[in-house]
Parts: structure tokens; sequence; C-alpha cells
């Protein structure tokens, strides 16, 4: 991982808006953090650090501890059960993640180690934000984990509700086929 500030995009840089700014506003449109308060966000926008990755260079891999969350700001990030991901263009990605895609927000709240081996499929820019600046953040800001834990549960409920809502969608078409 390489530190760098990233280039604004031509309506930033057009309405003249700080990396500040910027990350805020990126992070006003992430799932995790829609539900906490401006002040808190600001901190949070404050304390990220904005980086890049190469194509093919992992953001992290299955297995290892999490420390940080990924805000993905520009390319796309491919995801791998496997604990190395398999050259370039070998097999399709397990899941794919773009602008605007949080990658490892349990990293923020856990300690389970990563599920998949997530890469850079192309030139990536993203905002990163530690375990330990969030627990700074919430020494100022206790509120932020409760709204954490609330977008977390609202994340998985649908989860939950999409994968049910699959599998009768397999019996009704598993029924059908036995007929």
């Amino acid at each position: 991982m390489s530190s760098f500030t990233a280039p604004s995009s031509t309506n930033d840089a057009a309405e003249g808006k700080s990396e500040l700014q910027q990350n805020l506003d990126r992070y006003r449109q992430v799932w995790l953090f829609s539900g906490l308060a401006l002040e808190p966000l600001k901190l949070l926008a404050y304390l990220s650090t904005r980086e890049t990755l190469k194509p093919g260079e992992p953001l992290f891999h299955r297995g290892e501890l999490p420390t940080a969350m990924a805000v993905v700001l520009a390319g796309t990030l491919h995801a791998y059960a496997a604990a190395e991901a398999p050259p370039a263009g070998a097999r399709e990605p397990d899941a794919s993640f773009g602008p605007g895609d949080c990658v490892g927000g349990l990293a923020l709240l856990g300690k389970e180690t990563h599920n998949y081996t997530v890469v850079a499929a192309e030139p990536l820019s993203y905002l990163t934000l530690s375990r330990e600046k969030l627990q700074r953040a919430m020494q100022q800001y206790p509120d932020i984990g409760l709204k954490l834990c609330e977008a977390l549960a609202t994340r998985v409920s649908q989860w939950d509700r999409s994968a049910l809502d699959a599998l009768a969608r397999q019996e009704t078409r598993l029924g059908v086929s036995l007929l």
C-alpha cells in the first residue's frame, strides 16, 4: 500500500472541494456510516487516509487478521475465496467491488480473520480507516459504536432476507422439476 493524494474528480475540482470534504461526501454514501451524525462523520473523514494499489496488488489475504476497512474511490477490487488470488483473467472473481463500496468493514468491529483475498483488478484509489483510529473517534463520540452496530444489523438482516428468498426460489424450482 502506498499513500497518496488522490486526484479530484472533475466535479470536486470544479467545486473547489477539499480532500476532507471529498472524504466526508464519500462516507455519507457508505451504508456503514450513513446513520452517523455530521460531527462524528467529519472526524472519521479527517482520520482516514487515501491510498492506492496497482493491478494485482492485494488489499488483504484470506486468513489475515483485519486492521482496517477500505472505501473504494476509483477502480475495482476482486475478491477470491482462496488464500491467494489466481493470475489475472484465470477465473472470474467471487465478488467485485467498485466506487462507493466498503470492503473489510467488519475489521472495525471484530477480530475474525478475512474470509477472502481481495486484490486490485485495475489501478485503485481508496479511503482507509483503521480500527485504532475508529477507537480514538469513539472515545470522543461513544455513539459511533452503536450506530455502526445498527447499520451492520440492518445489512445482515438484508443478507438473511436475500438468502431466504433465494432458497425459496430454489425450492419452488425443485418442486416443479420433481413433478
